[in-house]
């Protein structure tokens, strides 16, 4: 007999008192155990205050530079190992004053471009431009050095095709001849296959050793025998080239030889060398127009090094980049002085660009190799010494660093080394007569790079930027550039759209309860006290739970509220409306109440077109009658989608449609059915709920609210699992996911295939995650709700996989969409893609939904071909194959899934297709992670299951033990920002 236990309210008093004594006693503890959660980690609201002044501390520094204490960190958070200068915590979330950020870059207070009085330090190259407009001269060149900022051509092509826009296109600059992922360009192909060795800086070159093998850019290649040959190829969107300029130098010993240049239209040029021991020369041919060119290097004796491969056109403005990952710029000092000198003065650039930072800030963060923001100032100086000795009179310009930051203490912390380095910088760039683009202060001060992360902007480790970040930055800095020129030399110009700097308080709503924050925890608590108080008064707490599930969902917007209680209001009138007319009905005039179905169809449905897919399907039309006509006719409104519409909306329709079916009696007590609808823990993202399954059981419920032990302790252990998975996932996303998709071409094959895997373990833990933590929170309340996931990834077959995955989804539209087109009856094929169609739509209003969703229905069709969809493996070996097939597919299709661009799309799978295999910008630990957790996923579900109850039988001490560990896990999963749940979008 089932009899109510206070074991449960003793097991969370418990638990709540293990952490509160932690928190406690934790500044008491050595540093290694400080793992904790603080008073404020705990309590939702303990900082509010004191953010709100730090804030305010934070705007009103005059030196935004000089560390500012947060105050809410004295009690609650533990000393640094190693103290380093104080610094502010960031606000993440709370609102700001009207003046927080301004609006537009040109409206700072402070100059972002630095290039002297007049604009002397960049004069000569102001003056170039004019030259080249004037066509006094054929060519302006101009060099981008960087780290992994301008990876794969990231701000540098942008700002290229910005200056090329205004001077015309010189050509693509330097090339390289042997291709790294790093030193990709965007806009041009290189077709060499091997046959060079490469020579470049060390990743370790803290004493800037002298290596005799390099050229002027530190980098430098050697032909591997006579004959080797490297093609490289525009687009054809591009100019033509139409000259070649090598760069050839000799080692130890003479060498001899030629080289022969091989158009597309098999054009013809070449020249001879001869050189003597360390002696650099450039050589230069004529090209008939071409966008493709084969160069073939010969050599009798030593080979030479190339140093340079400059490709350009009959005139235009010539940009090279340059990208040197992984290093300093001081580093490019073991260039020795011969070739250093030699380079520059074949080359002969008109600006040189340097975007350096990212190396340095880590280096002096860590103090690795003893390195010091002393040290660093000291080797630039240096190298700046050593360039303005062959460089006196050229124009440069340095791109300063962004703000960083870093996650410490459950929080993001300012980096200071990253302070230094904008500091030091901005000396040197005084000190040596070089123009600085304050790329901190254009885009907004301290904390501009949490918006970028938000808004996509930057990468997920808080130092790198997206494509889109990286235009940005481009935007910021051709635009000063072309506004100077306009100054110094009166010209007109076309200044590029500039960008509004993010604004570093916008953010989520915080009110906002997500399942995976500590205020759904005290949510939970407050309702769980409540209901147990109420039990003498089921009508009350049946209206209390009502309330607080509308509370629930107006945490996020309150107007969407209004939506569901006009579908409540609908179906509950809908559905007695089909009552009242089956009642009437007679054998000479039948009615089924048809009308009121309709009508519930059309409200429902309606509500979820005009929110959800109105401005979808206006787009698509657009671009019909765009692609004939040229025009947009249909206007596109700015409408926000209510959370879990879809969800909710499929919810209420099973009922009006049971009901008209007849499978189904009607609810005529409206707060029942009202909590149907919106009972809070499966409201925003499912599972999908049928009637006949929840309503029979809310009065008993209701009446009688009791939840033995056994119950509480399952309920437990799913919010426990639940959790577990979700801060995973969420730890997955930022770390590779989100990382390699904002920019697929900057990774490797490697990390592509990485995160292909990660994004499915991602969107598996995060909305298995919710959906433990929804079913173990309704397990709380004394409620059963359906089952939604069933190791989906070990399914032998698509139509497995849609037994196992999302399983509330994929029986609600089994049984109101497939059986109704006719199911397995008749025109099978055509019922199963229709259903999938509708299935990837009901996912989203974008293309990339529908073609993800026929995608499946054409597996289904072509499963059902086979006998896959029927039969099962007959041996072991078989499943293998056939669940290494299927988990492929459904990877697969997912990059359609989370990407929404074709060209992003077509990235990842030409990167995982291509031949670099190797991890360069992803820690291995987050791919063991991603591999432990498909580990895990394949191990048979009955050991979760026997967990589950092996915890339910446990004492309740232990039990409250576990739940404070898993408490204390999940903290240090937990990321700065409260991530939401994937499915929300839906």
């Amino acid at each position: 007999m089932q009899t109510r236990s206070f074991r449960n309210i003793y097991l969370l008093m418990a638990w709540a008192g293990l952490l509160l004594i932690a928190a406690g006693a934790q500044p008491s503890l050595p540093e290694p155990a400080r793992i904790f959660p603080t008073f404020a980690d705990l309590i939702p609201g303990y900082k509010t205050l004191k953010t709100q002044l730090t804030l305010l501390s934070i705007l009103s520094d005059a030196d935004e530079t000089a560390p500012v204490k947060d105050p809410s960190l004295e009690k609650d958070a533990a000393p640094e190992k190693d103290p380093a200068p104080e610094t502010e915590t960031l606000p993440q979330k709370d609102p700001a004053p009207e003046s927080a950020a301004p609006e537009h870059p040109d409206d700072k207070a402070k100059p972002v471009l630095h290039d002297g009085e007049n604009h002397a330090r960049l004069a000569k190259f102001y003056a170039a431009l004019h030259d080249l407009k004037e066509k006094k001269r054929s060519h302006v060149r101009v060099i981008q050095y960087g780290d992994s900022i301008i990876w794969a051509d990231n701000v540098a092509y942008k700002l290229k095709s910005n200056l090329q826009k205004e001077f015309g296109d010189g050509g693509r600059g330097l090339v390289t001849i042997i291709d790294s992922k790093e030193s990709v360009l965007k806009g041009h192909k290189n077709l060499t296959n091997g046959g060079f060795d490469l020579f470049q800086i060390e990743h370790n070159s803290f004493d800037r050793p002298l290596v005799a093998e390099l050229g002027f850019t530190a980098k430098s290649v050697r032909p591997q025998k006579p004959g080797a040959m490297t093609t490289q190829e525009a687009p054809p969107e591009a100019a033509p080239w139409t000259k070649a300029h090598v760069l050839l130098r000799a080692g130890d010993a003479a060498t001899t030889g030629s080289s022969l240049f091989e158009t597309a239209e098999k054009a013809q040029a070449s020249f001879d060398y001869d050189l003597q021991p360390g002696q650099c020369q450039g050589f230069e041919v004529d090209l008939a127009a071409t966008r493709r060119l084969q160069m073939t290097v010969d050599y009798k004796g030593k080979p030479p090094y190339i140093d340079a491969l400059l490709l350009e056109t009959s005139s235009g403005l010539s940009y090279s980049t340059v990208v040197r990952m992984g290093i300093h710029q001081a580093w490019m000092a073991s260039v020795s002085d011969a070739a250093l000198e030699c380079g520059y003065r074949w080359f002969a650039p008109d600006l040189v660009v340097f975007e350096f930072g990212v190396n340095e800030s880590a280096s002096i963060e860590t103090r690795f190799h003893g390195y010091t923001p002393e040290k660093y100032e000291s080797q630039l100086r240096d190298y700046y010494k050593r360039l303005r000795k062959v460089l006196p009179d050229t124009p440069i310009l340095m791109v300063g660093p962004l703000d960083r930051v870093k996650s410490q203490g459950g929080a993001l912390q300012p980096v200071p080394a990253q302070d230094d380095v904008r500091r030091i910088q901005r000396k040197l760039a005084d000190e040596f007569d070089i123009a600085f683009f304050d790329t901190y202060e254009y885009m907004g001060g301290r904390g501009h790079i949490i918006q970028m992360v938000r808004k996509g902007l930057a990468l997920n480790d808080y130092m790198h930027l997206s494509s889109a970040g990286g235009d940005m930055i481009a935007d910021g800095v051709s635009a000063e550039l072309l506004k100077g020129y306009a100054s110094y030399t009166g010209s007109q110009a076309v200044i590029p759209e500039a960008h509004t700097a993010p604004d570093v308080f916008e953010g989520e709503d915080p009110g906002a309860i997500s399942f995976n924050s500590r205020t759904y925890a005290l949510f939970l608590f407050v309702v769980l006290i409540v209901s147990s108080i109420l039990v003498r008064w089921p009508n009350l707490r049946l209206g209390f739970l009502v309330l607080v599930s509308f509370y629930f969902y107006a945490s996020w917007k309150f107007w969407p509220v209004l939506l569901i209680v006009a579908s409540t209001i609908l179906d509950y009138v809908c559905a007695l409306g089909i009552e009242k007319a089956r009642n009437l009905s007679t054998e000479a005039k039948p009615d089924r109440g048809t009308r009121y179905l309709i009508a519930s169809l059309v409200g429902n449905l309606g509500l979820l077109f005009f929110f959800k897919y109105l401005n979808f399907s206006g787009d698509v039309i657009n671009r019909v009658i765009e692609a004939f006509s040229g025009s947009r006719p249909i206007p596109v409104f700015d409408l926000l989608l209510p959370v879990g519409i879809s969800f909710y909306t499929f919810q209420t329709l099973s009922y009006t449609i049971d009901v008209w079916r007849g499978t189904l009696a009607v609810e005529r007590n409206i707060l029942r059915f009202a909590l149907y609808v919106s009972f809070f823990p499966q409201l925003v993202a499912g599972p999908i709920v049928r009637a006949a399954e929840f309503l029979p059981d809310i009065g008993r419920k209701v009446r009688h609210f009791v939840v033995t032990h056994q119950m509480f302790s399952t309920g437990l252990f799913l919010i426990f699992c639940g959790l577990i998975k979700k801060m995973t996932a969420d730890w997955i996303g930022v770390t590779i996911v989100d990382r390699v998709y904002a920019s697929p071409s900057m990774f490797t094959s490697a990390e592509n295939l990485a995160a292909l895997y990660a994004y499915g373990l991602q969107i598996y833990g995060d909305f298995s995650g919710y959906t433990d933590i929804a079913i173990g929170s309704a397990n709380l309340l004394g409620f059963h709700l359906t089952e939604n996931f069933r190791r989906p990834y070990q399914a032998a077959s698509v139509t497995e996989y849609w037994r196992r995955w999302h399983i509330s989804l994929g029986t609600w539209i089994r049984d109101y969409i497939y059986i109704a087109l006719g199911g397995n009856r008749t025109g099978v094929a055509r019922n199963l893609l229709i259903t999938m169609f509708l299935a990837g739509l009901w996912h989203g209003a974008g293309l990339n939904y529908v073609v993800w969703g026929t995608l499946h229905g054409l597996a289904l069709v072509f499963e059902r071909w086979i006998g896959w969809g029927k039969n099962d493996p007959k041996t072991l070996l078989g499943r293998v194959g056939r669940v290494f097939v299927t988990l492929h597919f459904i990877l697969f299709a997912f990059i359609i899934f989370r990407l929404n661009d074709p060209a992003m799309m077509k990235a990842v799978v030409e990167r995982i297709f291509s031949d670099s295999w190797v991890l360069k910008n992803l820690e291995w630990r987050g791919v063991a992670v991603v591999a432990f957790g498909y580990a895990f996923h394949l191990t048979p579900i009955e050991w979760r299951e026997n967990a589950g109850r092996a915890f339910r039988d446990l004492a309740w001490p232990l039990q409250s033990l576990i739940g404070a560990a898993v408490t204390v896990l999940a903290f240090q999963l937990a990321l700065p920002d409260v991530q939401p749940f994937i499915y929300f979008q839906f």
